[in-house]
């Protein structure tokens, strides 16, 4: 960003504003290890970080760095771990490939959803320096104007050796191409170019990268990057969205009818603590509090003491404990937003898929 690219980039005046705010609300007796901790952070701020966002996790005897290729909000928190914003960046700016496809060049792109530019990740180009076509016999005025008018009888092998050099170079693209984005671990594409070439380059591809093609941009050489960004990202944000939608509205009906799904804190909750839920897909706020005990990591919509193992709770912020509590019960987590987000938000925002049906309905807490 244009702010961070200056002598004292924004981000750095905003931490050393931020830390001496927090440090006026941290209890005195812990005040200075944290004050400690605040000056390692600063003090690694005055290096420009290697990505284009940085996530650091600070306490005494740990020190974990998360170097992004995307941005984060600048913050600062004391406490428990803020994973929620590093989890929301991974998902919100998850990689799209772009394979721009002309005659003489397949380009693979590499697109973050939430970002604002491309990066070139790797480039095929059709070799013609070793043909040796003639061309047919030229009247007087095509030699003058430089034109080529005619090739004669030899036209149609011309035609025929050009399209067969062209299949077999799309080929070896195609086949470079799953090899290069299944080591990204890619599983989105969008591909551009004229619609002749889409369509015969489509139909090299196997039908396990054909199914990850979430759309297609009509677009005639040359392909500039800043055109073939312009083009393709409403394209693929939208296939996002429509994605996140679909996976909101089966939900709500799995949910509806009782079978493999829960709506709602207390039935998601619940089933995430038995180690039912498959998913979990909630609202990147992930809206209200809950109880949480220390001892044991378990978490309730309503408790004075653990259910689990009869310890004191306390109140948390869903959204600081979730992702602890997907990654110990072994679930995935979604996180959304938009027209999905606005959806789910009729179920206080979180639901979750399930691994086998449940026994009796789950009330939403």
């Amino acid at each position: 960003r244009p702010e961070h690219q200056v002598v004292k980039p924004a981000y750095r005046i905003y931490f050393r504003n931020a830390t001496r705010r927090l440090l006026r609300t941290v209890p005195r007796r812990q005040r200075e290890a944290v004050r400690e901790n605040l000056l390692r952070i600063l003090a690694r701020l005055e290096d420009p970080p290697q990505g284009r966002g940085l996530a650091i996790f600070a306490a005494p005897g740990l020190w974990s760095e998360f170097v992004l290729p995307v941005p984060l909000p600048n913050r600062i928190r004391y406490g428990r771990p803020d994973l929620i914003s590093v989890l929301w960046a991974a998902d919100e700016y998850e990689p799209v490939a772009i394979l721009a496809v002309d005659q003489r060049r397949v380009r693979v792109l590499r697109m973050y959803l939430g970002g604002t530019t491309l990066v070139a990740a790797d480039e095929f180009v059709l070799d013609t320096s070793d043909w040796k076509f003639k061309s047919g016999a030229m009247r007087p005025a095509g030699r003058k104007s430089g034109m080529n008018v005619s090739r004669g009888r030899q036209a149609d092998p011309f035609d025929a050796r050009v399209a067969a050099q062209i299949e077999r170079f799309w080929r070896g693209a195609a086949e470079a191409v799953v090899e290069f984005l299944r080591g990204q671990r890619i599983d989105r594409v969008v591909l551009a170019g004229t619609d002749d070439s889409v369509y015969a380059f489509k139909t090299l591809l196997p039908e396990t990268l054909q199914s990850a093609i979430v759309g297609t941009v009509h677009l005639s050489p040359p392909m500039t990057l800043v055109e073939i960004r312009r083009r393709v990202l409403p394209v693929a944000l939208a296939a996002e969205h429509q994605r996140e939608t679909a996976l909101v509205a089966d939900l709500v009906q799995q949910a509806a009818g009782r079978n493999l799904a829960v709506v709602g804190r207390t039935a998601t909750l619940g089933a995430l603590v038995r180690g039912q839920a498959r998913l979990v897909v909630a609202d990147r706020g992930a809206p209200g509090e809950v109880w949480w005990c220390n001892a044991c990591a378990y978490a309730s919509v309503h408790a004075e003491r653990c259910t689990h193992c009869g310890g004191p709770v306390e109140r948390v912020e869903l959204a600081h404990v979730l992702p602890l509590m997907a990654r110990r019960h072994g679930a995935g987590l979604e996180l959304i937003s938009s027209g999905a987000a606005v959806l789910l938000s009729r179920h206080e925002g979180i639901g979750a898929t399930l691994r086998y049906a449940i026994s009796a309905p789950a009330a939403e807490g």
